[in-house]
């Protein structure tokens, strides 16, 4: 098995035990409910900051990589 491979199980197994707790703490009313509008347009700003990290990670010249050159002689 992949170090790769090994990851991603784990990962999703997380995953999966923070869905379960979340949902379960969820219907014994234990997470309280925002207040309404508390939370209008997080998901604009967050998707912004996200793309905009994308986009400097993208542009950064740590990012880039040489492009190998044939050598003709």
């Amino acid at each position: 098995m992949t170090a790769l491979l090994r990851a991603t199980e784990v990962g999703l197994v997380w995953l999966a035990l923070f869905a379960l707790v979340y949902v379960l703490g969820h219907e014994v009313g234990a997470w309280p409910r925002p207040p309404l509008g508390a939370l209008r347009d997080l998901e604009l700003y967050v998707g912004f900051l996200a793309g905009m990290a994308v986009l400097l990670r993208l542009l950064s010249p740590r990012g880039r990589r040489e492009s190998p050159t044939a050598t003709f002689g």
